[in-house]
């Protein structure tokens, strides 16, 4: 198995030969699979699917933030989340949100700490929003690259648990997003339910808030590139979106500049630092386009180059949609100690939408200029335009072939053993002496390091244990001792 991963995706044969000789052998074969709706619905959800695979494969289990997540919706319930959520200072550090977290209690209520439950819902979310990007640029114009752009947009998988708040988030701006077009072009009455998906969003993510202005931009896109508009119509109908716009804007959205008082050791803390501006657009570009790797002109020439395609064509196809990018991915650029790649997952559909139309353009052109040639040239372009950006660009044979491995050759979960571990030793303590308030249970060394500090923080480490009696007390370590004190519930 193992020599399969890397014959498929490592070994590297001149002119890419391992994969374009088949296809070229297998073309009119592959071209009709590419025009059927569910086989390009299947072959979009690969990556995810792939991914979603190695995840459940190699031991899962909570990661930092999900601990916090745990506590919080093990000690409340939904309307204590919603008023923590929208009174006072917020959840932590200031989030207003609620969706996510109600979503995160569901599960946990119906599956407790099965990790693999929160993994598939994540694995659904992503799923379905790597599909309504599909259907919203297909929407928007009919074009095979569709499916190669999905297909790449799919493989930015977010992992952890907790980044349930940008997945669910991005399912409710892509919904409301295809409404709007919809809309746009008279098809049903879906106007009420496109802001009903965007007050949704709101309520999941943030940033969300930042929606009217991509809708904006994207009807400046079909308005040039697909039908003329009525501006009037839509100026009116974009009029309740700007005043959630406005309101959020001048409530709960300026609590991010708040950011800007924070210590500077503190990673939440923002500002106007053109070196940290540029490093975390590198980090994000390069993200989005491994090609780049590390090179900050490299990218700025890769953007602007986005930008001259519209002026040679005289026309707003990749400008609109990069307004829509930044606008989502414009606060996180503002972060001085902190970057994440959560912070661009919503922001990449819509750069993913306009590049889409993008490449659409750029081969037609080159299309429309082998049409008098044999057939077997085109043919070989095409083979080659995908390839060099599946591989050369986008890097995704890497991508396989790590995922490849990783399903093959799984490993442990340190921390997971960790946390049964202990659970272990207060149930097998239980057994030889009653456990009651101010019962110590001392640690080994493995079980106090930094990871295991953070589970006990969280105060979750009695979610995991088997007996309800045990669940019933709280563990407090103390770090001095280097045990873990016994306590009431608060």
């Amino acid at each position: 198995m193992d020599r399969i991963c890397y014959l498929v995706f490592g070994v590297k044969i001149p002119l890419l030969l391992q994969y374009s000789l088949p296809v070229i052998v297998f073309y009119n074969f592959i071209s009709r699979l590419f025009k059927n709706k569910y086989f390009s619905f299947l072959l979009i959800l690969l990556p995810p699917t792939v991914i979603f695979i190695r995840l459940l494969r190699n031991d899962p289990f909570f990661l930092s933030d999900d601990f916090a997540h745990l506590r919080l919706v093990n000690e409340n319930s939904y309307f204590d989340i919603a008023r923590m959520a929208f009174t006072a200072g917020g959840i932590w550090v200031g989030h207003r949100i609620i969706g996510a977290f109600w979503l995160f209690k569901a599960i946990f209520q119906l599956f407790s700490i099965k990790t693999e439950a929160f993994l598939a819902a994540n694995f659904i979310l992503h799923s379905a929003n790597v599909l309504l990007f599909y259907l919203i640029v297909q929407k928007l114009k009919k074009t095979s690259f569709a499916v190669f752009s999905a297909f790449i947009v799919g493989s930015y998988y977010l992992t952890w648990i907790s980044n349930m708040h940008e997945i669910m988030g991005a399912t409710f701006v892509l919904l409301s997003t295809f409404l709007w077009v919809k809309w746009l072009k008279k098809e049903e009455k879906t106007y009420i339910w496109t802001i009903f998906f965007y007050i949704l969003a709101i309520l999941t993510k943030e940033i969300t808030f930042v929606l009217p202005i991509s809708l904006g931009a994207i009807t400046v896109f079909y308005h040039n590139n697909v039908s003329r508009l009525n501006f009037a119509r839509v100026i009116r109908a974009l009029l309740p979106f700007a005043v959630i716009f406005i309101i959020y804007l001048f409530t709960y959205a300026t609590g991010f500049l708040n950011y800007r008082s924070l210590p500077s050791q503190d990673s939440y803390k923002i500002g106007v630092n053109t070196p940290a501006i540029a490093e975390n657009f590198l980090f994000y570009g390069g993200y989005l386009f491994p090609i780049v790797e590390s090179s900050l002109i490299a990218l700025i020439v890769l953007f602007l180059s986005f930008i001259f395609f519209d002026l040679i064509k005289r026309k707003a196809i990749m400008t609109p949609f990069l307004i829509s990018f930044f606008a989502f991915l414009g606060p996180s650029l503002l972060f001085e100690k902190r970057v994440s790649n959560y912070y661009v997952y919503i922001a990449a559909f819509f750069l993913f939408m306009g590049l889409t139309f993008l490449l659409f353009e750029v081969h037609s052109a080159v299309k429309s200029r082998l049409m008098k040639r044999p057939k077997v040239w085109l043919k070989i372009f095409n083979i080659y335009f995908i390839l060099i950006l599946a591989i050369g660009v986008f890097k995704l044979n890497k991508l396989f072939m790590d995922n490849c491995f990783l399903i093959q050759y799984t490993w442990k979960n340190e921390l997971k053993g960790k946390v049964i571990g202990v659970t272990k030793k207060i149930e097998e303590v239980s057994q030889n002496r009653e456990i009651t308030r101010g019962s110590e249970i001392g640690l080994e060394e493995a079980e106090m390091g930094e990871d295991m500090k953070f589970v006990y923080e969280s105060e979750t480490l009695q979610l995991f244990l088997r007996s309800e009696r045990l669940k019933g007390f709280k563990y407090k370590f103390i770090e001095e001792k280097g045990v873990l004190l016994v306590e009431e519930p608060s």
